[in-house]
């Protein structure tokens, strides 16, 4: 993959760029009548972060290109969807790229 920062502002301060992995479990159980209300619950789990690069201090204006690869954990679950009238159960990954300052 590949994350790319656009730094509009004469420069801006970091500490690092970071990448995280993680699953995001869905569950919504519809009341059974109109008068019960629905419970809703989201799990993140499988957390993994990874450093993809370390600024320490000003970034300046500019464009930048942080190329990397990344292998799926073994023993992670496969994207699931369930259908249940109004109720579901879902799981999705997701990957995020983040400035720590």
């Amino acid at each position: 993959g590949n994350v790319t920062l656009t730094v509009n502002s004469t420069s801006i301060t970091a500490d690092s760029l970071i990448i995280n992995f993680f699953c995001r479990e869905n569950v919504m159980v519809s009341g059974r009548d109109d008068d019960e209300s629905d419970e809703c619950a989201s799990v993140d789990n499988n957390n993994i972060e990874l450093l993809l690069h370390n600024f320490g201090g000003d970034v300046r204006e500019g464009r930048y290109e942080f190329p990397f690869e990344f292998s799926l954990p073994s023993g992670i679950n496969g994207k699931k969807k369930l259908n249940l009238g109004r109720s579901y159960y879902n799981i999705d990954y997701h990957l995020e790229a983040k400035i720590r300052r």
